[in-house]
């Protein structure tokens, strides 16, 4: 199971069969509601990521994702910015983790956030990927936005760095290249 609730619930509860016993947010954030929502969708799975359904309500738009069965799953913005062939073969799988971790789309965004990280609460995440193709090491995986989501969960501060990231970059990904 790839959703990021499900693996932040299964590590809150020292991923034993128990039943939880503590709340995802220590803190209530004190961006609007409608922010919130948006990391609350994101987290659940419930976000428009084309892992789950491969770009099919784009398919019009952009003919050549019903043809490209690889291609379906992919970020649809790395994979028309990608400024190579070779890049665009390894475009990253639209995923809740690539968009608040690793999109290039949100490059502002995730550097305001590492602002916000270190001088709110001084949080290092000893991070091994990141959004420079020379410098990344690694693709992000679940487990690293759980992790950040874990650490965020009892700073107020940096859980409303944490919303406006996620909301921004939701936002960012409907007006760009997700608008029909």
């Amino acid at each position: 199971m790839d959703y990021v609730l499900y693996h932040i619930l299964k590590g809150l509860n020292g991923n034993s069969s128990d039943p939880i016993s503590e709340v995802i947010f220590l803190v209530l954030p004190s961006v609007g509601p409608e922010a919130f929502q948006s990391l609350l969708r994101l987290l659940s799975g419930m976000g428009d990521f084309a892992r789950v359904h491969s770009h099919m309500p784009r398919w019009e738009k952009f003919p050549f994702l019903r043809e490209s069965t690889q291609g379906r799953r992919f970020c649809l913005y790395c994979l028309i910015h990608a400024r190579s062939p070779v890049a665009r073969a390894l475009s990253s799988l639209d995923s809740e983790r690539h968009a608040v971790l690793a999109c290039p789309l949100g490059a502002r965004a995730h550097r305001r956030f590492g602002l916000a990280r270190s001088s709110n609460c001084g949080i290092s995440f000893n991070e091994t990927w990141g959004l420079d193709a020379a410098n990344s090491q690694r693709t992000p995986i679940v487990g690293d936005l759980v992790h950040l989501v874990i650490q965020c969960r009892s700073h107020r501060r940096l859980l409303d760095c944490l919303v406006r990231l996620v909301d921004e970059l939701t936002q960012r990904r409907i007006k760009n290249v997700w608008a029909n």
